[in-house]
């Protein structure tokens, strides 16, 4: 579960994020929040970016976590080859990742694995529609809260640049989900009621 008092819609966190960047409210943001690792796939990522400025040059790329800066020699190798590297921000690990995530108008999981990306949840429980690969509990999880897509660069870029103009509506409709699926209530009646239908099962004659 998520705590959608913590992860929620917040301007101020928007507009700081936004102007340590030196990015106007109106600038494409999408963000991606995965620490450098193979099962990331964060190749895949940059370049669907890549072919999403064909279509939005005015757009950015937000990347956090562990390995995600300019001293990471493989990663600026790909910014480099693909010619990303005024528009992409690199900002490492980062502690309070829920003031992050409502400055990014779409986040983008690449990864070519996952079990249930939290990723997905605490940026949905903020407002911010996304974009996932096909990978573990993602379809279940983003339903008409973004979109899930083919481990395939243009099909990514696609699904960017359509999440781009969907506004406020589908990230308010990305957060009920996770308020009626993921909030913690949510996830603590369904255990409960998991735990007594268990507990039934076990005394019945």
């Amino acid at each position: 579960g998520v705590d959608t008092g913590l992860f929620k819609p917040d301007a101020e966190a928007r507009a700081s994020l936004r102007g340590r960047l030196g990015l106007a409210d109106d600038v494409p943001v999408i963000g991606m929040v995965a620490r450098w690792s193979p099962v990331k796939n964060h190749a895949l990522f940059l370049a669907a970016f890549a072919a999403l400025l064909k279509r939005r040059p005015a757009a950015r790329a937000v990347l956090v976590g562990k390995g995600l800066a300019a001293d990471n020699p493989e990663l600026m190798r790909i910014v480099s080859a693909l010619g990303l590297e005024n528009a992409c921000h690199l900002l490492g690990p980062q502690a309070a990742v829920h003031q992050l995530y409502p400055a990014f108008d779409v986040l983008a999981l690449s990864s070519r694995s996952e079990g249930f990306p939290n990723v997905l949840v605490e940026a949905m429980s903020c407002g911010v529609p996304v974009v996932s690969t096909d990978v573990g509990d993602a379809p279940d999880i983003v339903g008409e809260g973004g979109r899930i897509v083919a481990h395939e660069a243009e099909a990514m870029a696609a699904a960017l640049d359509e999440l781009c103009q969907g506004g406020p509506a589908l990230g308010a409709a990305a957060r009920e989900r996770v308020e009626q699926r993921y909030g913690l209530d949510a996830v603590v009646q369904g255990l409960q009621q998991c735990y007594l239908r268990l507990h039934a099962s076990k005394n019945a004659p």
